[in-house]
């Protein structure tokens, strides 16, 4: 026969240990839990080694965020030093023709001054006109203001007339000017002109009477 199932609470002490221990799951047993792999914690070294790549990967992260923004900057400065030659340049330019402009223009009045001054002046003038004429022209006559005409003979009188040239007066011609004429060719010697020739010498543009 065979042997009757003896029930837990009448087997001894031992029998009641050696039961539970390999047969009885227990309530605090759980065989999932004892199935899963033991958690292997990180060792001090490790830590300290994913600290540092991720200290090194955030600084070179920083690094190349502050790079592109350093080139952003430089680019922007550049640009800034390049419309500020730009501006400085033109700056240059304009005061160089106000000071052109400056010049000429005490240069005008320093002229009308000086033959204010020293009206014998047109003398020189006259002279240098007669000599950008060819020689033994016919019919030459000069045209000058009436008070220079008359320096003009007192100074020139006798020389004009061996040469055969004739004086005319015209009070639209400017003091310190002149008007030379021949049968075939002509000087223009009157203060507009000859300001004109010097603003045409320097690239400028304006009138003497301006």
């Amino acid at each position: 026969m065979s042997n009757p199932i003896i029930q837990k609470e009448h087997r001894s002490a031992y029998q009641r240990w050696e039961l539970d221990s390999f047969d009885d799951t227990g309530p605090d047993k759980n065989p999932e839990f004892d199935n899963n792999p033991a958690v292997i914690l990180p060792t001090t070294e490790q830590v300290e080694r994913i600290r540092q790549q991720a200290q090194a990967e955030g600084h070179a992260a920083g690094y190349q965020m502050g790079k592109n923004q350093a080139q952003v900057e430089v680019q922007r400065l550049q640009m800034l030093l390049g419309n500020l030659e730009q501006e400085l340049q033109q700056f240059d330019q304009q005061v160089a023709q106000d000071l052109l402009l400056l010049s000429l223009d005490v240069a005008k009045q320093m002229i009308c001054q000086a033959l204010k001054i020293h009206p014998e002046l047109v003398l020189e003038v006259v002279q240098e006109a007669m000599r950008c004429l060819p020689h033994f022209n016919q019919h030459a006559h000069m045209i000058l203001h009436p008070d220079d005409a008359v320096l003009v003979r007192s100074y020139l009188g006798d020389q004009l007339s061996n040469s055969g040239w004739k004086i005319f007066e015209d009070t639209r011609i400017e003091r310190g000017g002149c008007r030379l004429e021949t049968s075939g060719s002509k000087v223009d010697a009157t203060l507009p002109s000859r300001w004109q020739n010097v603003l045409v010498a320097i690239s400028q543009e304006g009138n003497w009477l301006e």
